[in-house]
């Protein structure tokens, strides 16, 4: 009887140290996303929270070049067992704190999306701004803007910008009456794609269910469905106010796993009015995943969307 007793309290022990120890490694990853990431153009994230076990990220990107100001970031993330996390991140450009631009930038929306490297300790991300509109200042007409970026972690110092008190008047600035909600709602149908890196046979149809004013006042939650071949087809994001012709930037993420590999699909863009006079979505596609090194060669697609 001692000697079972004995080789159960070993088998418990070692039990309570695997546990220990996967918690160790999954608080570890999780510390390595959180804090102060800075870019090479010295615009800054931070990310606050990171909820390893809904994947849900939270932040703030302060900018300086083009567009200034400090703005909400949510996001998605998962980690894999060499250390690496598939991660997508989403910005809303309408500034919620002080200092702040008031510019054609707070219509816009961007994802990036990509690949945190454990062995580089670097984010390698593709940033697609959805411009609905011009920004003369900037020589941008309205358009979808894919950038690759690299962040590096540094010192919660550089991320000072994004410490500063909130707006303490942050009214709906909507350039219309427009209800993004009214526009976005039900099944939109992919009829056209373009592919500009490694062809990829899936085509996505979206079903937007929740469209709902941020507590800031600054851009809507987005929430929804998209047909995807495996379980846990939920995107989430976020869209900007709408433009005074009724333009609405869009970002939203799904992430998911086929065969032991995770992936990203990140898309951003924004809804018009085509020549017929219709609603129609125009996204840029970005699918990642851990497994490719390079973003640019990912799968990188332009789509256009009708509503159901």
């Amino acid at each position: 009887m001692d000697y079972k007793k004995k080789r159960c309290n070993r088998i418990l022990r070692l039990s309570i140290m695997v546990i220990f120890f996967t918690s160790f490694i999954s608080m570890a990853q999780t510390s390595n996303i959180v804090g102060c990431w800075k870019n090479e153009f010295n615009s800054v994230i931070k990310i606050t929270d990171y909820n390893i076990s809904t994947s849900e990220i939270k932040g703030l990107y302060s900018s300086t070049t083009g567009s200034s100001g400090t703005y909400d970031v949510t996001g998605m993330a998962k980690n894999t067992e060499s250390g690496d996390v598939a991660i997508t991140l989403m910005i809303s450009w309408n500034s919620v704190r002080e200092p702040a631009t008031d510019d054609a930038s707070k219509y816009w929306t961007s994802t990036m999306s990509g690949i945190y490297k454990h062995d580089q300790g670097t984010l390698n991300l593709l940033n697609v701004i959805a411009a609905p509109g011009a920004f003369p200042e900037l020589g941008m007409l309205p358009g979808t803007y894919p950038q690759s970026l690299i962040f590096t972690k540094v010192l919660n110092v550089y991320c000072r910008e994004v410490n500063q008190k909130p707006l303490k008047d942050s009214p709906l600035s909507s350039a219309t009456s427009i209800d993004p909600a009214e526009l976005l709602t039900g099944w939109w149908n992919n009829v056209e794609r373009t592919y500009f890196g490694d062809y990829d046979l899936d085509r996505y149809d979206f079903n937007f269910i929740s469209v709902t004013l941020n507590p800031s006042g600054k851009y809507y939650d987005v929430y929804g469905y998209v047909n995807l071949p495996v379980a846990g087809n939920m995107f989430s994001g976020i869209c900007a106010l709408a433009t005074s012709d009724q333009r609405v930037s869009i970002s939203v993420a799904v992430d998911f796993t086929i065969e032991g590999i995770i992936y990203n699909i990140a898309f951003a863009g924004f809804l018009e009015k085509d020549a017929d006079n219709r609603n129609v979505l125009k996204l840029f596609t970005t699918k990642s995943s851990v497994a490719t090194s390079n973003l640019l060669s990912n799968s990188l697609s332009y789509g256009i969307y009708v509503k159901k």
